[in-house]
This record gives C-alpha cells, sequence and structure tokens, in this order.
C-alpha cells in the first residue's frame, strides 16, 4: 500500500527480502470506517507487538475506552484518526516509568490527529513518551492535551480547539528532563504548564482568538525551577508567562509578544496583558530568577487604562535584561526604565 508516496507494509503484502514487516491495526480487526468501536482491536493489536511496531493506516478509529501501552512499542500513524465516543480518562496511557528501557513512541505524518471529541479528558498520559508529528483536537473543560508524568520528548504538534473552553493545557510537565520543541496550541486556555524541573522549550507559539477564553489565556505557567525557553511567540495572551511560586527560575531567550487588536480588547472587556505575572509572592519580590534576552515585546492591543503589562510587580530592579525591546507603548509603568521605552 502507498500513502503520500511513501509504501507503507501491511499485513497482506508480500514481503521481497529488502522488506520488513510492520503488522497493523486492521490486521488485528479493526475496521477505521469511523462507525465500528475499535477499541478492543487496537488492544490486541498493542498487546501483540510489544517490542515492535503497529501501524495505523488511514481511517477514522473509534474507542470506547482508554488504550494502554505498558511496554516499549512503537505506534505510526498514516492519516490516521483515532476519536473518543465515550468519557474516559485518556485516549492513550503509557507507563514507561522505567523509561530508558521501555519507552513508547506515537509517530504521525502531521495530518494524522487524535480528537478528544469533548470525552476524554486527557489525549496521551504517561511517561517514556516520544509524542512527533500527531495533532490534537477536541480538548474539554479542564482538559489536558499530553500530561507528562515521567520524562517525555514532544515535536512537531499542534494542539487545538474551534471554540472557547474554561480551564485547558495543551501540555503539562509534571517531571524533571522533558522536552518540547515546534509546537503550536490554538483557543486552549493555558498553552503549556511546566511542574518539573529542568524543562526544555523551543519554537512554541500558544494563541488564542476565541472569546471569552482569551481573556484569561496564558502562554506558559511555570511552578518550577531550571527552565529553559527559547524562540518562544505568546500570542494574544493575557498572561504571556505566569510564575506561580517566588523562586522560580528561567532563562528564556529570543521572545516576541503580540496582542492582537482583533480579538484582544475594550469591547470584549479584556484585561490589562502581562508579559510576566508572578503569583503567591512577596509584595517587595522582583522578579530575580528571570533572565530575558534578545526578545521583542510588542503591544498593539487597545484596552483602556494604564498598561501594566512588563509585569504585575512594582519593581522590576531583579530582571536580568539583554537586547530587549519594547515597542508601541507610550504609558507611564512603574518599575520599568523608560530606556527600554520605545
Amino acid at each position: 500500500m502507498q500513502y503520500k508516496g511513501h509504501n507503507v507494509l501491511t499485513d497482506q503484502d508480500i514481503l521481497s527480502k529488502t522488506s520488513f514487516f510492520m503488522p497493523t491495526v486492521r490486521g488485528y480487526g479493526a475496521k477505521g470506517d469511523g462507525v465500528t468501536d475499535d477499541t478492543e482491536a487496537i488492544q490486541r493489536a498493542i498487546n501483540a507487538n510489544v517490542n515492535g511496531a503497529v501501524a495505523f493506516p488511514p481511517g477514522t478509529y473509534l474507542i470506547s475506552n482508554t488504550i494502554t501501552l505498558n511496554k516499549r512499542i512503537a505506534l505510526h500513524f498514516y492519516g490516521a484518526t483515532v476519536k473518543a465516543t465515550q468519557n474516559m480518562g485518556s485516549l492513550f496511557y503509557t507507563d514507561g516509568r522505567s523509561w530508558e528501557w521501555n519507552p513508547v513512541a506515537m509517530i504521525g505524518d502531521e495530518v494524522s490527529l487524535l480528537d478528544l471529541n469533548g470525552k476524554a479528558s486527557v489525549g496521551v498520559r504517561g511517561s517514556g513518551l516520544l509524542y512527533d508529528h500527531i495533532n490534537m483536537t477536541g480538548l474539554p473543560d479542564n482538559g489536558i492535551g499530553i500530561k507528562c508524568d515521567g520524562a517525555t520528548k514532544i515535536a512537531n504538534c499542534d494542539i487545538y480547539n474551534g471554540n472557547s473552553t474554561s480551564g485547558a493545557i495543551g501540555m503539562q510537565f509534571n517531571s524533571s528532563d522533558c522536552r518540547m520543541q515546534h509546537a503550536v496550541t490554538v483557543n486552549i486556555e493555558i498553552g503549556a504548564e511546566i511542574n518539573g524541573d529542568a524543562t526544555y522549550i523551543d519554537d512554541f507559539h500558544p494563541w488564542s482568538v476565541a472569546m471569552p477564553e482569551t481573556n484569561r489565556s496564558v502562554g506558559i505557567r511555570i511552578n518550577s525551577n531550571g527552565n529553559f525557553i527559547s524562540n518562544f511567540y505568546p500570542d494574544t495572551a493575557y498572561k504571556c508567562i505566569e510564575f506561580m511560586k517566588q523562586d522560580a527560575t528561567v532563562i528564556i531567550n529570543h521572545m516576541y509578544t503580540f496582542w492582537n487588536t482583533y480579538s484582544y480588547n475594550d469591547k470584549n472587556r479584556s484585561p490589562v496583558p502581562y508579559m510576566f505575572y508572578f503569583n503567591n509572592v512577596a509584595n517587595d519580590y522582583t522578579g530575580g530568577g528571570v533572565i530575558l534576552s534578545d526578545s521583542l515585546i510588542w503591544n498593539s492591543a487597545n484596552v483602556k487604562g494604564q498598561f501594566g503589562f512588563w509585569s504585575n510587580l512594582q519593581s522590576n530592579t531583579g530582571f536580568s535584561l539583554s537586547n530587549v525591546k519594547i515597542s508601541n507603548q507610550t504609558e507611564n509603568i512603574n518599575g520599568i526604565a523608560k530606556e527600554f521605552l520605545v
């Protein structure tokens, strides 16, 4: 079988000496017709191919219960959609706690999709996970796209909702040594939440234009130490970065912010936006754990009243700055030296 010009081997292929064999979920009874419940067939395929790989050919696979991956395996998706039909904890659950020896890979082709359909609370939950080129949609209120309980690598994925939801999180990192690269979240209230130390994020673009969720939106929420963020573009977020503890530390390089006046404005009762927002800190806290360099802060939001958008702190003397430019900002902001305003 060919898909997008690539040979995809199925159970029915006649294998030559130079070919390899990758079983598919259809070989274990899955239909992928958007009508049949394929839960049991998919689980059978996974259980039968531990320490190997399973392919999802093009189609829509309906599942009514969580698919569990407890052992080392690679799942390959080719134009496939996996869609929840019943309320469940997560679409996929991976338990790779000994992640150096039992990793789980979920690899797509950039068009494959996990659809929570407003029913699954989490898209993928687990540890020891490599998640690449699979998009996600349909997060419910308070839903989480990818919940990382252990070291995880995420790359090349979009997580998006078509309408406003409350409390949804794109990616939640609850362990140290997680990596995320080349990702976009759309109309998700919190793009990423970092609860584990030493998390690395590169090329991340959270944005939102779905009211009223946009007025609550957070690009990245940080509740840990020693994190690294680069090439970060928080787009029309109420809080670009929200710090949940006083001693949270982060190094930020190449950050660009923008507020879209079409959706973020007085008509929508949008609040004053913040680049940095600090929760649970002392009145005299200065944000000393934040290092920001080579960034452009572009403020075009039409919101009444004085902008405090640099941060909600009265003093910013603890910030470390290098080559930072703040544009189109003419208000008198407490704690920002005039030379930073252009």
